[in-house]
């Protein structure tokens, strides 16, 4: 890894989600290494650190589902925003009940889907009750959840039973570099 941190805000006036990912990571001791050497070899000159930022989302309107249901699709992370980077990240928001869109379907990549809630106080009340069907078992939760789904696992459908409150919906595909590799079976559900 390349050592970076600390992180310091500069200006703070309403809480807000701080999310880590680590790629290729492990324990938890593996992916907050605290010594002063990189894990890797790392040539610090000439590597412009920006050219990795995402500052403002892709607003994926192209493939809008539930309007009024679902916020607008963001793509925070792509081969089309970081070259090479392999890593496909996109969130919406989530305002009221959707209709399924999401058909059963598998990855060739292994998938992270993170349904959290927004009430700071109180961050793990997600604010909804969602059935989410993994390898053929509905698992129902209404807590903020993380869900892992290794690469050939068939998931899907999800489908929400209620909701009481905004929340956010957010699927992490490891490898996968484009909307096309990330979401195989679309957003046109059965």
């Amino acid at each position: 890894g390349v050592l970076h941190g600390p992180v310091r805000w500069k200006k703070f006036e309403k809480p807000h989600l701080e999310l880590v990912i680590v790629k290729d990571g492990g324990t938890t001791e593996e992916c907050w290494h605290s010594s002063k050497k990189p894990l890797s070899p790392f040539k610090k000159s000439g590597t412009d650190f920006s050219k990795y930022l995402v500052r403002k989302p892709i607003y994926r309107h192209d493939i809008q589902v539930n309007p009024g249901a679902l916020g607008p699709i963001l793509l925070f992370m792509s081969n089309d925003q970081v070259a090479n980077s392999k890593i496909y990240i996109d969130y919406n928001w989530v305002f009221g009940m959707p209709d399924p869109h999401i058909s059963d379907h598998f990855h060739k990549f292994d998938e992270v889907v993170l349904h959290y809630g927004n009430d700071p106080d109180n961050p793990e009340d997600l604010g909804a009750e969602i059935e989410f069907t993994v390898a053929g078992q509905p698992v129902l939760f209404n807590t903020t959840t993380a869900v892992y789904i290794p690469k050939g696992v068939e998931h899907g459908p999800l489908l929400w039973k209620s909701i009481r409150r905004t929340h956010n919906q957010l699927p992490i595909i490891i490898g996968a570099g484009s909307h096309e590799e990330a979401a195989p079976a679309g957003y046109g559900g059965k």
